[in-house]
């Protein structure tokens, strides 16, 4: 919606919206180590979205995957992966 005229898809000129797609980065093959990790994202923006996925992709080890997300930033994506297991990660504008 937009807040000059309240209507969605008009700017304030009252002309038609153009719709910017997103910008997304995606990691090399990262591997974790247990500790706070940074990918640097080259946004410049806080990611709208941050999406981890493992990729070894070995059964014996699809259980020992632990993720967690840090407070992610204008520079860097900011996770914890368990130590040895090999992901990506993916950042969303």
């Amino acid at each position: 919606k937009n807040a000059a005229n309240g209507y969605a898809g008009i700017d304030a000129n009252s002309r038609i919206a153009t719709a910017q797609a997103p910008r997304i980065v995606r990691s090399n093959e990262l591997t974790g180590n247990g500790g706070v990790q940074n990918f640097a994202h080259g946004l410049g923006v806080v990611p709208r979205s941050v999406a981890v996925y493992p990729t070894d992709l070995d059964a014996a080890l699809a259980a020992g995957y632990i993720v967690t997300e840090g407070a992610h930033d204008n520079t860097n994506a900011i996770v914890t992966v368990t130590t040895n297991r090999k992901y990506r990660v993916i950042v969303f504008e």
